[in-house]
């Protein structure tokens, strides 16, 4: 097997936290993302869709999208679980997982995208300006459930950290630093949540 890596990007990043949790060991190659080289022919033969980081098995069958290949790795490798270990656990983790990524990343992403990001998105999507300012309020409609939900939980999954943790927590980061707000007045259980990530051993000292 083999990952497909870059050093930009949040979620490639998730991906080799993942990798150092569960103490496996994958040969990693290299694209680089900044010059287009994902976009590239040779590599949409690899993946069509064009997103890093993905995972090619030994038998050629690619798996893209970072919660798809940490459930997988979580079947063939099963130490160090990081999508539960039943399958009530595994349904929360998928559940606190959609609900992070269709409440904040995916408005988030967009306001970026669509905002302070244009210059590096532009040629790679269509760039519509007018999405951003209604996406980053959308988000921050998604912060506030997020927030009151850390309030009464540790973790998304309350006491135990999952891939939804280590997903979200490496995309919001990225994405509150790019677009360059703070979330430390308006919801302080969520920057706690960042914060206390921050400092777990195998997840903030990741690059």
């Amino acid at each position: 097997m083999k990952i497909y890596n870059s050093n930009l990007g949040a979620a490639t990043r998730a991906l080799r936290v993942i990798l150092s949790l569960k103490q496996v060991s994958i040969k990693i190659i290299d694209i680089d993302m900044a010059s287009g080289e994902n976009r590239n022919s040779s590599f949409l033969k690899i993946n069509p869709a064009g997103v890093l980081p993905c995972l090619e098995l030994d038998n050629g069958k690619v798996i893209g999208e970072v919660n798809a290949i940490a459930e997988y790795l979580d079947e063939i490798y099963p130490k160090n679980l990081i999508s539960g270990s039943t399958p009530e656990e595994r349904a929360e983790t998928r559940m606190r997982m959609r609900q992070c990524d269709w409440l904040v990343i995916v408005p988030l992403a967009n306001a970026f995208r669509h905002g302070r990001g244009k210059k590096f998105f532009s040629g790679r999507i269509n760039i519509y300006e007018s999405l951003s300012d209604p996406s980053l309020k959308l988000a921050k409609d998604g912060m506030e459930w997020i927030n009151t939900h850390l309030q009464e939980n540790k973790y998304l999954c309350g006491l135990r950290i999952s891939y939804a943790d280590i997903v979200f927590y490496s995309m919001i980061k990225f994405l509150l630093e790019a677009i360059r707000i703070s979330v430390k007045i308006d919801f302080p259980y969520l920057y706690n949540y960042i914060e206390k990530l921050d400092l777990h051993e195998g997840i903030g000292n990741i690059k």
